[in-house]
């Protein structure tokens, strides 16, 4: 996050002794993205056409008022990942939830069962890795998810293939 101040857009931590805090910070970074080039994930709001409400833009306490506090571990979220930060977009989730909402996630379903690559590594206990490395090399969904480990360079270690089929 830039320490400089955009101008037009006020910290404002003036008056509502806010500032420093995981809300002030979340509301900070929201307008850094949105409005600052310099910022490394402009390119993936501002630069997409996504911005801050007008409620919300100048005003931490509207922000505030409107998302309340932040849980512990939670990141705020838009449902529609193409609008913009508002109120009716606009909540808190836990982090690793949003981190599957990215728009570069992928998602394999096998067996009437549709999860993250991150997920399905998880559930069958390999490394994600290994998944992406079959599917990368064209295997099939269900290959890549059921087939076992055959080969040392593709089980890493000794015993990897028998957790596989768990």
């Amino acid at each position: 996050m830039t320490k400089r101040k955009e101008p037009g857009l006020p910290h404002g931590n003036q008056t509502h002794g806010g500032s420093r805090t995981p809300e002030w910070y979340a509301w900070e970074c929201m307008k850094q993205r949105c409005y600052n080039p310099k910022d490394r994930g402009f390119i993936n709001y501002g630069g997409r056409g996504i911005f801050v409400c007008e409620r919300w833009l100048h005003s931490f306490e509207n922000f505030l008022l409107d998302m309340g506090l932040r849980p512990i571990g939670y990141a705020i979220e838009r449902r529609d990942n193409n609008g913009p930060y508002s109120p009716d977009n606009c909540l808190w989730i836990p982090r690793g939830d949003q981190n599957k909402n990215k728009r570069n996630v992928r998602f394999l379903t096998f067996a009437d069962q549709t999860l993250s690559i991150s997920d399905w590594a998880r559930k069958l206990q390999v490394p994600v890795l290994f998944i992406w490395s079959r599917l990368k090399r064209g295997w099939s969904i269900e290959d890549t998810l059921t087939r076992p480990r055959t080969t040392l360079s593709e089980a890493g270690q000794r015993g990897a293939a028998s957790r596989w089929k768990k």
